[in-house]
C-alpha cells in the first residue's frame, strides 16, 4: 500500500521511480514478435524479464507499483530467510538492524532490481551447511544480478564439486539464454561494462569527481573522464580475480567462516568495479545484519553510515551531478566506508568467528544449525 500511495501521489520525476519508468518503456517493446526470433534492446539478464511482464499492458504508474510491490516482497522474504529457525531475540536483532540500516536504502531500492538478487543470495547463504544442496541459488541470482557467483565460494571451500559443477553450467546456459533473447541487449551490457570513463560514485571515479573532473553522461549513468580508462574495466576484473585466488588459497587448508568471506568477496566485487551504482549497497545487507548478530560493530556501524551517505547524496543528486565537491567527498567517504566493512568482514571470516546459520568449514556438522538450512 505504501507504493501504491507513493506512486500515486508523487510529483513528477522523483528520482525513486526513474529506472523502474525506463524498465517499462523498454519492456513496452516486448511481445510474441520479439522473442527471440526478433531481436529487441534488453540489456539485463534472463530472470529480470519476468517482471516486466505486465508492462505492455498497464500504464507507466500501475507498472512502478507493481514493480516496487514485487521488490518490497524480495526484500522481506530475504529478511524471513534469514530469521527462519532462530530465537527470538536473534530474529529481533536481525529485524532492527535490517529495518533502521536497510530501509533507507530500500526507499530507492525497491525501483531497481537488486532485491531481487539478494533474495537468491540469503537463500545461498542458507544453503551452506553440508546438508543442503547449493545449487539453484547462485544461477537464479546470476539470473538477475552477475554477483551472486561469489557465493561458489562456499561449495569450492567446502569441496563440494558437484554443486559447483551444477551452479557453473547454470551460469553458462543463463549466458547463452541471455544471448538468444536479446542479442543486441547482450551486446549493449557489455558494451557498457567496457566503456570509457569512470562511473561517478566507483572508488576511482568518486576521487575523479572530488578533483573536478569532466563529467558526462553516459547509458544513463553519470560518468567522468569519458574518452579515457578505456581499459578499466579489465584492469578491475584483473584485479578482483587476483584479489579472490589468493583469498580463497589463503582459505584453502584453514577453519575459515564461509558468510563473511562471501561478504568480503561482494564488498570486492563493490569496490573494483568501474560502476558502483548506489543499490548496490543492498548487496551487503544480508551479511551486515548477520555480522552484527555475531557481535561484530565496527564493520556493521560502518555499514550503517555508508548507507546513510548514500541516502544523503541520492537526495542531492542533481548537485552530485552538476560538481558539487562536498557531496562527491562523502561519496569518498561512503567508499572508505566499504572498504571497512570488508576488511572487517575478511578478519571476522580468518579469525573463524562463525555466524549463527554458518558451518565453519572443516568443522564437525552441528545439528542446530541444519535445522535452519533449506533443502534447494
Amino acid at each position: 500500500m505504501a507504493v501504491l500511495l507513493l506512486v500515486w501521489t508523487r510529483p513528477r520525476g522523483v528520482n525513486f521511480f526513474g529506472d523502474a519508468e525506463v524498465f517499462w518503456g523498454r519492456a513496452r517493446d516486448m511481445s510474441l514478435h520479439h522473442l527471440p526470433y526478433r531481436d529487441f534492446l534488453w540489456e539485463f539478464p534472463p530472470l529480470t524479464t519476468p517482471v516486466l511482464i505486465p508492462a505492455p499492458l498497464v500504464s507507466e504508474r500501475a507498472f512502478v507499483a507493481w514493480f516496487g510491490l514485487v521488490m518490497m516482497a524480495a526484500e522481506y522474504g530475504s529478511l524471513l530467510v534469514l530469521r527462519r529457525g532462530r530465537s527470538r531475540d536473534d530474529a529481533l536483532a536481525l529485524t532492527a538492524y535490517w529495518t533502521i540500516v536497510g530501509l533507507p536504502l530500500a526507499a530507492f531500492t525497491w525501483f531497481r532490481f537488486d532485491f531481487l538478487a539478494v533474495f537468491f543470495a540469503t537463500l545461498g547463504i542458507v544453503a551452506i551447511a553440508p546438508v543442503a544442496r547449493f545449487r539453484g541459488q547462485v544461477t537464479a541470482g546470476f539470473a538477475v544480478k552477475l554477483w551472486p557467483v561469489t557465493l561458489l565460494a562456499a561449495p569450492v571451500l567446502q569441496r563440494r564439486w558437484r554443486s559447483v559443477i551444477v551452479s557453473l553450467t547454470g551460469v553458462g546456459a543463463v549466458v547463452l539464454a541471455w544471448y538468444a533473447f536479446s542479442p543486441s541487449g547482450f551486446r549493449e551490457y557489455l558494451r557498457y561494462r567496457r566503456g570509457t570513463g569512470l562511473q561517478a560514485e566507483s572508488t576511482l571515479g568518486a576521487i575523479r569527481m572530488v578533483m573536478g573532473a569532466p563529467r558526462s553522461v553516459g547509458s544513463g549513468a553519470l560518468v567522468t573522464d569519458a574518452g579515457r580508462f578505456a581499459h578499466a574495466d579489465t584492469v578491475a576484473f584483473v584485479l578482483l580475480a587476483l584479489f579472490a585466488a589468493i583469498t580463497l588459497a589463503a582459505a584453502w587448508r584453514r577453519p575459515v567462516a564461509i558468510v563473511p568471506l562471501i561478504g568480503a568477496l561482494t564488498t570486492a566485487v563493490m569496490l573494483f568495479s568501474r560502476i558502483l551504482s548506489p543499490q548496490y549497497l543492498v548487496w551487503l545487507l544480508p551479511f551486515a545484519a548477520l555480522a552484527w548478530l555475531d557481535g561484530e560493530r565496527v564493520g556493521t556501524i560502518a555499514f550503517a553510515v555508508a548507507s546513510l551517505l548514500t541516502t544523503v547524496v541520492i537526495d542531492r543528486y542533481d548537485s552530485f551531478a552538476a560538481g558539487n565537491r562536498f557531496l562527491a567527498a562523502l561519496v569518498v567517504a561512503r567508499n572508505v566506508l566499504l572498504l571497512v566493512v570488508g576488511v572487517r568482514l575478511l578478519a571476522m571470516a580468518f579469525a573463524a568467528r562463525r555466524l549463527p546459520d554458518e558451518r565453519v568449514a572443516g568443522q564437525p556438522e552441528d545439528p542446530l544449525t541444519d535445522l535452519v538450512a533449506f533443502d534447494l
